[in-house]
């Protein structure tokens, strides 16, 4: 008797875990397709872009002999500093 209980608790596990995987895979798919659907209706994932300053060249030459500040240069390029230093300077 109490054998049997616990086989049944046990398959009642596996099939609960078993639904939990499923559905995490499942959704993991649907999210999947969503996000390439998207992507072939042109929408960007990430951070925005910043275009840089004409001048840049010039405000780098400043920063380089410490005529402007970092967060001169920040404000000037208009992003912020983990923005800059994470590789926003692509300006493409």
């Amino acid at each position: 008797m109490k054998d049997k209980k616990f086989e049944n608790s046990l398959i009642l596990f596996f099939k609960f875990v078993l639904s939990f995987t499923i559905d995490n895979e499942l959704s993991a798919i649907r999210q999947r397709q969503g996000i390439d659907a998207a992507k072939t209706k042109g929408v960007r994932f990430g951070r925005p872009i910043n275009p840089l300053p004409a001048d840049f060249a010039d405000l780098l030459k400043q920063l380089s002999d410490k005529q402007i500040s970092h967060d001169t240069m920040f404000k000037m390029c208009n992003m912020s500093k983990p923005h800059f230093t994470a590789g926003g300077l692509n300006g493409t």
